[in-house]
C-alpha cells in the first residue's frame, strides 16, 4: 500500500475472484501529474543533450548522455515521492556505483582480461558490489545498477573515461536532473508531488545523527540537586 502510494497515484482496492480477499490495484495517475512527469523528463534529457551539444562533446569521449539518466527520469518525475528517487539516493546511489563500475573493469583490465570479450565476471561483480554498496549507505537507486554496468560494458567512449566518469557524466547529470525536478515537481500544490518527499531527502543519514542526538538529550536524567543542610 505505501509502496503504491510513493508513485502519486490514488490507491484503490478491489475483490481478488480466488481469494474473495480486498488486494491494492495499481493507482491511477491524474492527468496534471501525467504532464508534469512529461514536463520534467523531457526538459531533463534535453538539457542534457543541448549541454554536450554546446560544450561540443560529441566528438570528444566527454559525454552528459548514458542509459541509466532513462530509469532515473522516470523515478523523479514519474514517481517523486518514492524512496529510491530522492536526492540522496540517486547522488550516491549513482556515484558509489560508478565508482564501483570503474574499479571493476580497471582490476580486470589489470588482471589480463578482454574487458571486451569476457565482461561478464567484471559486469557481475559491478552490479552486485553496486547493490551492496547502496544499501550499507541507505542509497538504494535502481538506476545506480545500471550506471556501474554502463562502466564495465559500455562503448569505448564511455569505458575510456576512467573515473571522469563518476564526475562527468554521472554526477553532473544527476544533479541537472535533480534541479529540474526540483523545479517541474514542486509546480504542483499536490503534496505527492512534492520533491524531495522529506526534508531529509537531501542527506537522510544526516537528519538521522541529529534525530538520534536529540533524542538522547531528551532521555538524559536531570542533573542531581545537591541538598543543603541548614
Amino acid at each position: 500500500m505505501v509502496w503504491l502510494s510513493s508513485y502519486g497515484g490514488r490507491v484503490a482496492k478491489q475483490t481478488n475472484p480466488c481469494s474473495g480477499k480486498k488486494i491494492a490495484v495499481r493507482p491511477r495517475h491524474p492527468p496534471s501529474h501525467v504532464f508534469l512527469a512529461f514536463i520534467g523528463s523531457f526538459l531533463s534529457i534535453f538539457i542534457l543533450a543541448i549541454v554536450t551539444h554546446h560544450l561540443k562533446l560529441e566528438g570528444s569521449d566527454l559525454t552528459l548522455i548514458v542509459g541509466s539518466f532513462g530509469a532515473q527520469a522516470v523515478l523523479i518525475f514519474g514517481a517523486p515521492k518514492a524512496p529510491l528517487a530522492q536526492p540522496w539516493n540517486c547522488l550516491v546511489g549513482d556515484a558509489v556505483s560508478a565508482f564501483i563500475g570503474v574499479s571493476c573493469r580497471k582490476v580486470s583490465v589489470a588482471s589480463g582480461v578482454d574487458i571486451v570479450e569476457n565482461s561478464y565476471l567484471p559486469a557481475a561483480f559491478a552490479v552486485s558490489l553496486s547493490i551492496a554498496a547502496m544499501m550499507l549507505l541507505k542509497a538504494l537507486h535502481p538506476p545506480g545498477g545500471a550506471s556501474a554496468l554502463i562502466a564495465v560494458q559500455g562503448s569505448a567512449r564511455v569505458r575510456d573515461l576512467g573515473y571522469t566518469y563518476i564526475a562527468f557524466p554521472v554526477v553532473l547529470g544527476t544533479l541537472i536532473q535533480l534541479a529540474v525536478g526540483c523545479l517541474t515537481d514542486n509546480i504542483s500544490s499536490d503534496e505527492v508531488r512534492a520533491f524531495p518527499a522529506q526534508p531529509g531527502g537531501w542527506c537522510p543519514v544526516l537528519v538521522d545523527w541529529l534525530g538520534k542526538s536529540a533524542n538522547e538529550e531528551e532521555k538524559a536524567p536531570p542533573p542531581s540537586k545537591k541538598i543543603e543542610m541548614a
